[in-house]
């Protein structure tokens, strides 16, 4: 099943997202993102993909992401 498209990549889930796979656009070989035997993330690439591409359409998702950005380049940048 196709999860998700972006100008360069496929993103495709045999198994209803437990496991997504993404290849170049018009490409064979494929590259595992997730399966259910890697630790389990609070996000799943897939799943982050789709809170940017809601993002574009609802301002409240737009918000909370620009708000998470934030909080991560904050805490990124008192690391290094």
């Amino acid at each position: 099943m196709v999860k998700h498209i972006d100008e360069n990549y496929i993103y495709e889930s045999p198994d209803g997202g437990k496991t997504v796979y993404r290849r170049e656009l018009g490409g064979i070989t494929r590259e595992m993102l997730s399966s259910p035997s890697k630790p389990d993330d609070l996000f799943r690439y897939a799943e982050f993909v789709q809170i940017i591409d809601m993002s574009y359409k609802n301002p409240a998702v737009k918000k909370a992401l620009d708000n998470l950005l934030l909080i991560y380049y904050t805490v990124k940048d008192g690391t290094e």
